[in-house]
């Protein structure tokens, strides 16, 4: 039956949900009979059936029909007050001892205590609300009819500072409050719903137990079952009682919320009035700077008190701990009470010093009070949006300090708080009643700690409160702004940002400066700015040196007759030196100290060791071939496995271009430590030959003769030196011949295209007079003059 039971409370709660209540409960009900009389014996099932049907005093109520039969019953909250008090005094009584039953235990009598002491407590807030309830209505008739009647100030014209301040002042209580009231609501509506539901479970239960009884055994289970019931009925008053002080608290909220929501649309429309007409004097400022100044004169008296209690304060902590030290290494008994005295002089020392500090800050936030009306000045009468930006800017910066130090004052409360509850587990725990004296004292000091921070606290809070107002009157009035205004104010703030990024420092640097003959060692900060006008400085000037040493190029070789590649070469490294001086030049314009590279020094020391000296070293060498000029670019040079024509000769290596279209990049060093062979260095004429086996018996005048005549037919050949056929070597069936001839290197000519011609040329005239060639020709390329060696 539990779990069938537990369905269909289940199914009841469902059902309430998307139907009327009173249908749900005559449903429910009607499920329960069917499945009552499906279970119970055959003889009863009618007389339970008619116990289970709707009636008009049925105990299955609704949460309103509950709630309107508790209020029918008796409609006096005062009298179900003393009728529940009584009951409560009656539960301890004697009789009422003898006449609870066996079985029921101390945990069911407590539980009755408690649902009792909670009526109390419920119908005592009833009898408070219904005079909340009549003393809202009143308080909201009186502020909707003042809104109604209020015509205007009794005074003219400009309006004081002090008024806007104040109905601003009262615009936020109003409109705290009434925040506060929906709050409340909230939690009433909430209280109601969770009531709602216990009412429907005490129901529930009741019901459960009107049917035990029905099926009683013995006298002492029926005793038991009729102490159940009577709880039961106490939880279903209780649950009742509470939905309706939950909803007439509800209603006290909406009265409340109206009355300040009337109250809030007066005052702004008084703010309204009075802010446009608003006035604010010299005479003004005068004033309230004189009012902070007198109160300035006793928080100084407060902070010299407190720093005469802190060094006393910190005297006895020290003889208190001398005397701990003592105590304990003689190993006296008096060692935990001498421990308690030097842990409450200490927290008292820490306390004294708390005061001190935060008599200094309040003397800062008096501080901070007199630069926030001075800007507040600036926001009532001043006309200059930089100045006004400039209030708002401090007022803003003050907001944020003020911030930070509420926060850590709330941190520090909160720790004192815990340190409370501490030493009060402690007294609790503490055995003799001289220890528990001693942790008290010590509880106490922590609980004027806390009391130091709390008025430090409110001290805060007010100047930010007041802040808050002022600030929140400037963003109203920027709300209202002109759009050329707005679009001033947001070119103003991106001016703003972007000198924060220039001027935002990188890194710094000492700097040694002579002043009147002394020389000062200063700091020289590198700034984003700096930065970028130092590159600039460099791209600019490199693309005017660019431009220069291309004119210079063109001007030594067309007027000075300088070659190309020596141009070139000048142009490279003339350019590499005025950039190293224009670096030099646009680290001085922006003031960026040259002793900013000084740890450069250690790292060049370490590369040149290491790895450095491979780029020195071709670097100089580069210099030794610009100046010594054993190669120019077009010379075709062989150094090694590589053969081809110099195409550049730069700063740390030379570009040399082979006849298959591959370019090599060489060290300029290996031109200087290498044998190198420059084929072109004084004449650029150069012999090649060809060699061709031919049979024994050919002629070798007419081989010979035939040859010279197919060297002399080719245009390539040089004439003089003439070609010649020379006679090298004999082999068992052929004669190996050697032609000669000399070329001249030059763009365009490729010397094995001028031998493969030649091949061409000697197998076809050896084809035309009948001779055949036996053996493959071997070419070997030679030079007509000793070789260059460099």
């Amino acid at each position: 039956m539990t779990a069938l039971q537990h369905w269909i409370f289940s199914l009841k709660r469902r059902l309430i949900s998307t139907w009327s209540l009173a249908r749900c409960a005559q449903l429910i009900q009607s499920l329960c009979v069917l499945v009552v009389c499906a279970c119970a014996p055959a003889d009863a099932q009618a007389q339970r059936l008619q116990q289970a049907l709707p009636q008009p005093s049925s105990q299955a109520k609704t949460p309103e029909a509950a709630k309107s039969a508790e209020q029918s019953n008796d409609t006096e909250p005062a009298k179900k007050l003393a009728e529940a008090r009584a009951e409560l005094q009656r539960i301890d009584s004697p009789i009422a001892g003898a006449e609870i039953p066996a079985g029921v235990g101390q945990n069911e009598l407590f539980a009755r205590r408690i649902m009792l002491e909670r009526l109390v407590g419920v119908y005592a807030r009833q009898v408070q609300d219904a005079e909340k309830l009549a003393a809202a209505e009143r308080h909201r008739e009186e502020l909707e009819k003042e809104a109604r009647e209020w015509n205007g100030f009794s005074e003219p014209a400009p309006y004081s500072v002090f008024l806007v301040d104040s109905l601003r002042s009262a615009l936020q209580t109003a409109t705290l409050q009434g925040e506060s009231a929906q709050a409340q609501r909230s939690i009433a509506m909430q209280q109601m719903e969770a009531a709602r539901g216990e009412l429907e479970g005490a129901e529930e239960s009741l019901r459960q137990i009107q049917e035990r009884l029905e099926r009683r055994g013995n006298a002492a289970q029926s005793g038991v079952l009729a102490w159940s019931k009577d709880q039961a009925q106490l939880r279903r008053r209780l649950a009742a009682a509470t939905v309706a002080v939950s909803d007439a608290e509800a209603k006290i909220a909406d009265v409340e919320i109206a009355g300040y929501r009337a109250q809030a649309q007066l005052l702004r429309k008084q703010l309204g009035i009075a802010s446009s007409k608003m006035t604010f004097t010299e005479a003004d400022l005068a004033k309230v700077l004189a009012e902070l100044k007198r109160q300035q004169a006793p928080l100084e008296q407060e902070l010299k008190q407190a720093q005469t209690r802190s060094d006393a304060a910190h005297r006895a902590s020290n003889d208190a701990q001398s005397r701990l030290d003592r105590a304990q290494a003689a190993q006296s008994r008096e060692v935990p009470k001498l421990a308690d005295i030097a842990e409450l002089r200490r927290i008292e020392a820490q306390n004294s010093d708390l005061a001190v500090d935060l008599a200094r800050l309040k003397l800062d936030a008096r501080t901070q009070g007199r630069a926030a009306w001075q800007y507040r000045l600036y926001l009532a009468n001043s006309k200059d949006p930089d100045k006004l930006r400039e209030a708002y800017a401090g007022i803003g910066a003050a907001l944020a300090r003020l911030s930070s130090w509420a926060r850590y004052i709330d941190g520090e409360i909160a720790l004192t708080t815990v340190q409370i509850d501490e030493q009060d587990r402690r007294v609790r725990a503490a055995a003799s009643t001289d220890e528990i004296a001693r942790l008290g004292e010590i509880q106490r000091a922590f609980e004027r700690r806390s009391a130091l921070y709390r008025d430090a606290k409110e001290s805060v809070a007010t100047l930010m409160n007041t802040l808050t107002l002022w600030k929140q009157q400037f963003d109203d009035e920027r709300a209202a702004r002109t759009f050329s205004s707005t679009v001033s104010d947001t070119l103003h703030s991106l001016r703003n940002a972007a000198g924060l990024i220039w001027n935002f420092e990188l890194f710094n640097a000492d700097d040694t400066v002579e002043v009147d003959g002394r020389k000062i060692t200063a700091k020289r900060s590198v700034t984003v700015g700096k930065s970028i006008g130092a590159v600039l400085v460099l791209l600019l000037g490199y693309l005017a040196t660019a431009w220069l040493m291309r004119r210079l190029e063109l001007q030594l070789v067309h007027r000075f007759h300088v070659e190309a590649s020596l141009a070139e070469i000048l142009r490279r490294w003339g350019q590499f030196a005025v950039l190293a001086v224009l670096f030099v030049f646009a680290l001085n314009l922006v003031k960026i100290p040259l002793t900013l590279f000084a740890f450069l020094g250690g790292a060049l020391a370490i590369g040149v060791g290491f790895g450095a000296q491979n780029l020195l070293k071709n670097l100089m060498s580069g210099i030794i071939l610009l100046i010594e000029r054993p190669l120019r670019v077009g010379d075709i040079v062989e150094i090694g496995a590589t053969l081809g024509s110099v195409t550049n000769i730069s700063i740390r290596a030379s570009t040399v271009l082979s006849s298959n279209g591959i370019e090599t990049l060489i060290p300029n060093s290996n031109f200087l430590e290498n044998v190198v062979t420059n084929w072109t260095y004084s004449d650029r004429r150069v012999r090649r030959e060809i060699k061709i086996g031919v049979p024994r018996s050919a002629s070798t005048r007419q081989v010979s003769e035939l040859l010279l005549a197919t060297a002399q037919r080719h245009g390539q050949l040089l004439k003089d030196p003439a070609p010649r056929v020379l006679l090298q070597d004999f082999a068992a069936d052929t004669l190996t011949y050697s032609l000669q001839y000399w070329t001249e290197f030059r763009a365009g000519m490729d010397p094995d295209v001028v031998a493969s011609d030649l091949r061409f040329m000697i197998e076809t005239a050896f084809k035309e007079v009948g001779l055949s060639k036996t053996a493959p020709a071997e070419v070997n390329v030679s030079s007509a003059v000793p070789q260059k060696v460099m």
